[in-house]
């Protein structure tokens, strides 16, 4: 059976600081109940945020590290994880001569270095 995790990046400005708010569950519905008890609860500006763009499904792969792959995560190469059509791949910022971003696969040898929202620095615009 595949084991379905999500995480949700809460940024809280009030305390000056940006959490990842990890939660394993088999239900959707229990993850977003747990995060608005956790925290928008004691945070009512929380609100103003769209937690859509912000929560993300571990993908069911593992890197080179045996660590998690979820989406948003970045990897070593400067790429991130995206889901495209009916698969996730690995993705550049970088576009092409027809304006199209670049993609491939991800392989059991890519490595997680951060993900898109806590670590934005680690994303190339260039394929490696």
């Amino acid at each position: 059976m595949k084991e379905i995790k999500f995480r949700a990046w809460i940024p809280d400005a009030e305390m000056g600081a940006d959490d990842m708010f990890y939660q394993e569950d088999q239900f959707l519905s229990s993850f977003l109940k747990r995060i608005y008890q956790a925290y928008v609860v004691s945070h009512p500006a929380y609100l103003k945020f769209e937690l859509e763009e912000r929560l993300m499904q571990i993908i069911g792969s593992k890197d080179k590290n045996n660590k998690d792959i979820y989406e948003n995560d970045i990897f070593e190469d400067g790429s991130f994880c995206i889901f495209i059509g009916n698969r996730y791949v690995k993705m550049w910022l970088s576009k092409d001569e027809n304006g199209r971003n670049h993609w491939e696969d991800i392989t059991e040898d890519d490595v997680v270095v951060g993900n898109t929202f806590e670590n934005p620095e680690l994303l190339t615009k260039e394929t490696k």
